[in-house]
């Protein structure tokens, strides 16, 4: 189980696992400023969306761009 890892390891896995991470947490935003390599960032405000209106924009996004336009990008849902 992956919980309670520290961010830096749940980057290091979702980028080993070749998975994009989708996150409520902005410290994910700044290890990618920081120049940590990732696959891809998803980035919520964890009030903006009901759980289904986060569902439909993900499924918009991983219509909207291939997966090298998400290597090492965050998006901001």
């Amino acid at each position: 189980m992956r919980l309670g890892n520290d961010d830096e390891s749940q980057l290091a896995f979702a980028t080993a696992e070749n998975r994009v991470l989708v996150t409520f947490d902005d410290d994910f935003v700044a290890l990618s400023a920081s120049g940590k390599e990732h696959v891809g960032i998803a980035y919520c405000h964890q009030d903006k969306y009901t759980i289904g209106e986060l569902i439909y924009e993900l499924l918009v996004l991983a219509n909207a761009m291939s997966a090298d336009e998400m290597k090492n990008h965050v998006e901001f849902l």
